[in-house]
């Protein structure tokens, strides 16, 4: 009787005490939650990642010609500034590097460029650690460098193209100031150029799929 009636308190403590530590932990969680609303106008914040750029499979260089754009995956920087506790500017610093080619046919050319992107974002504070947001804003394509691939002479792609970006992503606060960042952006917007020093003169509608994935800190 003795073992059964201590193995019974055993039980009860170690029940309390994980009660306890799970009442620990929600505390703790909810006062993360308290102090991740405030203090969030005037603040910036800054995100390193990895974006992967998609671009659309309907690209038409000229009415007809086929072309299809290669996908990219590049390291990028961005960096946000609160105004207000929901309304944040963000924009964003990467190259990315492009293939153009005729579908199932020879490459065209390539390209290297700066997506510099602005937008403005609400960011929605559920009063906890998952923060989203929406997006939207202007897109510049800055071609820094275009050279012909294949049998053709020459490739020039005509520099700036400007287009249109929505956005849509989240925050995932790990403590007051990291924070894990998924964000995805459409762009819309479209490239034009010429092959063989003027001989083939043409449009792409680039538009493509921004996806990326990094860490961020607020100060």
């Amino acid at each position: 009787m003795t073992i059964k009636h201590t193995g019974a308190v055993v039980a009860a403590a170690l029940a309390l005490n994980t009660l306890a530590g799970f009442s620990v932990t929600a505390t703790q969680a909810a006062d993360l939650g308290e102090e991740l609303e405030k203090g969030w106008a005037g603040s910036f914040m800054i995100r390193g990642r990895l974006l992967a750029v998609i671009p659309s499979d309907k690209e038409k260089f000229t009415p007809t010609l086929n072309t299809s754009m290669s996908n990219a995956v590049t390291p990028e920087m961005d960096f946000s500034y609160f105004l207000t506790d929901n309304i944040a500017f963000e924009t964003i610093a990467g190259v990315t590097y492009h293939t153009l080619k005729i579908k199932n046919g020879a490459d065209i050319g390539r390209a290297w460029a700066i997506p510099a992107t602005l937008t403005a974002q609400y960011h929605f504070h559920l009063g906890n650690q998952f923060k989203p947001y929406i997006g939207a804003g202007p897109h510049m394509a800055l071609i820094i460098s275009d050279k012909p691939r294949g049998p053709f002479t020459s490739f020039k792609l005509k520099n700036p193209r400007f287009g249109v970006a929505l956005q849509a992503g989240f925050d995932y606060m790990i403590d007051e100031h990291w924070a894990f960042n998924v964000d995805v952006k459409k762009v819309f917007a479209t490239l034009k150029g010429n092959v063989n020093n003027g001989a083939v003169v043409g449009k792409a509608k680039f538009n493509p799929w921004i996806i990326g994935t990094g860490i961020g800190y607020k100060f």
